[in-house]
């Protein structure tokens, strides 16, 4: 058991706070979860599959994806694989959401945004310490057929700068 594994479940209200903030932006943008093929990149235990279940938010299919072979095996969900973010293990444009929620800096190359869709919907956060990241990642991003719809922050009990971007 690694030691993230031992702390992140004492995370699941700071996660909530970001999720609840993340879909009021969503809806903002007239975009919604139900019936959609949604990937968790760096899934862990699966709070954004329980957050989403706990709202009544249906995807069509949700599947989960983290390195940390423990934590995924306890992830609720049903559709489950451990695998790195920058190397996904699936075919081109299969996904209508693709969520990386406090991944992107551990990854050691760019996410890997080939199984989203054209017009699917990329979120991406990282605690605020990292925001040139953020930005850099959003520019590569723009720079490579995707649109950035919303750009904010999230003060609630960890600092988060939240994209909201789309492939096109």
């Amino acid at each position: 058991m690694t030691f993230f594994t031992k702390i992140y479940e004492s995370w699941r209200k700071i996660q909530y706070e970001k999720y609840e903030v993340i879909l009021e932006n969503l809806g903002l943008y007239g975009l919604e979860l139900n019936n959609k093929y949604i990937f968790d990149v760096g899934s862990s235990k699966g709070f954004l599959h329980d957050f989403l279940e706990e709202r009544g938010i249906k995807p069509r299919v949700f599947v989960a994806m983290d390195v940390d072979k423990e934590a995924i095996r306890k992830n609720r969900t049903s559709l489950k694989v451990v695998g790195m973010g920058e190397a996904l293990p699936f075919k081109r444009e299969i996904f209508d959401v693709i969520f990386c929620i406090d991944v992107l800096h551990l990854l050691k190359r760019k996410i890997d945004i080939e199984p989203l869709k054209n017009g699917g919907i990329l979120i991406i956060s990282l605690p605020k310490r990292y925001e040139h990241k953020m930005n850099a990642e959003v520019e590569r991003l723009t720079n490579n057929g995707c649109k950035l719809l919303s750009l904010f922050e999230i003060n609630g009990q960890e600092e988060e700068k939240v994209a909201i971007m789309m492939r096109e």
